[in-house]
């Protein structure tokens, strides 16, 4: 009988730690639906902010990469706008002398055919 007391005790008291478990279950699980929400919270704000700064910094990347194609593009512009001045000048500088050239090859042209009507006109004479 002792025993059998004994169980009943121990079955009521097992059912007194049940029902106090079973009332504070709603707060548990509140708590614990709450402490999952913050994490889950704190781990997607993490993620999204990691996510946001490898953007801009791949967009950062991009534009630098950007300018500096621009500045290399500007220096090459610039470089062949020089080397056209050189050339425009070198074009004219050839265009005076084979200019010269030509008038002189015309001038002493006439020259031997001056000269030579002048002893073509010695010898007749």
């Amino acid at each position: 009988m002792a025993e059998r007391e004994a169980n009943v005790l121990a079955n009521e008291t097992e059912l007194k730690d049940l029902r106090t478990r079973v009332a504070n279950f709603p707060k548990e699980l509140d708590a614990a639906v709450t402490n999952t929400n913050k994490t889950v919270c704190e781990m997607l704000k993490r993620e999204f902010k990691f996510e946001t700064e490898l953007s801009a910094k791949q967009n950062e990347g991009e534009l630098k990469r950007k300018d500096q194609t621009i500045a290399t593009l500007q220096s090459k512009i610039k470089n062949i706008g020089t080397s056209l001045k050189e050339l425009s000048a070198k074009a004219s500088i050839a265009e005076t002398t084979s200019r010269d050239i030509a008038i002189k090859a015309i001038d002493s042209a006439r020259k031997v055919h001056i000269i030579e009507k002048s002893r073509h006109k010695q010898e007749n004479d």
